[in-house]
C-alpha cells in the first residue's frame, strides 16, 4: 500500500504523516525534507527544480524497492508535488505498475495557519531549501494547484492531531484492521487499557 500526503506547504502534511507510521508500526515516512536535506547541503541547491526532482525520484525508487522485497507493507510518501492533476495520475500509475492501492490523503487548512508553520519551520531551518518554505513559495504553489481528483481522504489539520490520525486510519485501513493495528501500537508503546 502507498499512502500520499498531499497538500499545499505548511498544511501539516508531516506531522500527519509521521503519526500515521507510527501508528501502523512499518518503518516510517519516505520524507522529501529528509532526503533532501541529506542529499544536498543548502550550499549545493542549484536553480530551478533539478534537485526537487532528483529527490522526488530517489522517493520514487526506494518505494519501488521496498515494495517489491515486502509488497505488504505500507509506505508514506510525504511532501510529493501533488497539487497537480498530472501528478496524482502519475502517481496512480507508478502504484499500478506496483499492484499497490493508493491512498491520497490531502491536509488542508487556513492560509494564516499554514504560513505561521511554515515561518516556524525556516526559522527552525527544518527544510533543505530555504526557498521552499517561504510564503512566496506557498503562493505560488496555490496559485497553480488544481483539485486532486477523487478518491481521497481531505484532513483539516486545525483539528486536532488524533482527529487527525482517526481519520486518516480509518480511510486507509479496513475497520478491522484499524483496531487491530492501533492496539498492537497503543500495547508497544506500553500502554495499559483502561479498566
Amino acid at each position: 500500500m502507498i499512502i500520499a500526503i498531499a497538500g499545499l506547504p505548511g498544511t501539516g502534511r508531516s506531522t500527519l504523516a509521521h503519526a500515521l507510521a507510527e501508528q501502523l508500526g512499518d518503518d516510517g515516512v519516505l520524507e522529501r525534507d529528509y532526503l533532501g536535506r541529506h542529499l544536498f547541503s543548502a550550499s549545493r541547491v542549484g536553480p530551478g527544480d533539478e534537485q526537487d526532482h532528483f529527490v522526488v525520484d530517489v522517493m520514487l525508487k526506494t518505494t519501488a524497492w521496498r515494495l517489491e522485497r515486502d509488497p505488504e507493507s505500507a509506505i508514506i510518501l510525504d511532501g510529493l508535488p501533488l497539487t497537480r492533476i498530472r501528478q496524482v495520475t502519475s502517481l496512480q500509475r507508478f502504484a499500478d505498475h506496483l499492484r499497490q492501492q493508493l491512498h491520497v490523503i490531502e491536509c488542508v487548512c487556513a492560509e494564516r495557519l499554514a504560513l505561521g508553520r511554515l515561518a516556524a519551520k525556516r526559522a527552525a531551518g527544518r527544510h533543505w531549501d530555504d526557498q521552499h518554505v517561504d510564503a512566496e513559495f506557498y503562493y505560488a504553489r496555490k496559485e497553480h494547484a488544481e483539485l486532486i481528483p477523487q478518491p481521497k481522504l481531505i484532513v483539516d489539520t486545525a483539528l486536532p492531531p488524533d482527529e487527525c490520525l482517526a481519520l486518516a486510519l480509518r480511510f486507509v485501513l479496513p475497520t478491522s484492521t484499524t483496531a487491530r493495528r492501533t492496539a498492537s501500537a497503543t500495547s508497544r508503546a506500553g500502554a495499559t487499557a483502561p479498566a
